[in-house]
């Protein structure tokens, strides 16, 4: 018997097609990338001025695809009340992390009372607010380094914190 023979199969279009659709598939996906980066793929990190918090927050394509905010060292010295009363006020401040890891080795390396480093929270995050840098809070921490000195061994208690704000906000308005 006789086997019966079978005609080639004629060249489909998907074979001849088929590299052509890859290339432009593979040219595609090097646009988009390239896209993607041009048009921004950031992360940028802002403080609530408020209450201390970080939060970061990462865009592609000015698209925000994250969001997570975090606790630091001005934010745990706040009571809860403090945290939620709070309308929050976000804004990128250069240096204000370095700042706050500043403030966090002061209150380890001398004595704080809880209420007085609760009250340098609140003072720096105000200084903040109202010079809109980091470089306004510098004179009250300076001056908290001078009572740090001077107390020597003694705890630090929030009345200390009070008046070397009231003797930083007499000489501002002396000075204008």
């Amino acid at each position: 018997m006789e086997e019966p023979r079978v005609a080639p199969a004629p060249s489909s279009r998907w074979r001849r097609l088929r590299p052509w659709l890859l290339a432009a598939v593979a040219i595609d996906l090097i646009l988009v990338t390239a896209l993607v980066g041009w048009l921004g793929s950031k992360t940028e990190r802002e403080i609530d001025l408020r209450t201390g918090r970080v939060r970061t927050v990462r865009c592609v394509a000015w698209v925000t695809v994250g969001e997570r905010v975090e606790a630091t060292a001005l934010s745990r010295e706040l009571t809860g009340a403090d945290l939620r009363d709070a309308e929050p006020l976000w804004r990128p401040l250069p240096g204000a992390e370095a700042e706050i890891a500043a403030l966090a080795l002061t209150w380890r390396c001398a004595r704080f009372h809880p209420e007085a480093r609760r009250l340098m929270a609140k003072d720096v995050l105000a200084l903040w607010e109202t010079g809109g840098s980091v470089e306004a809070s510098r004179p009250f921490t300076r001056r908290i380094e001078d009572l740090i000195e001077a107390a020597g061994a003694r705890e630090i208690a929030a009345r200390d914190i009070l008046e070397v704000w009231r003797a930083l906000e007499a000489e501002r308005r002396a000075a204008e």
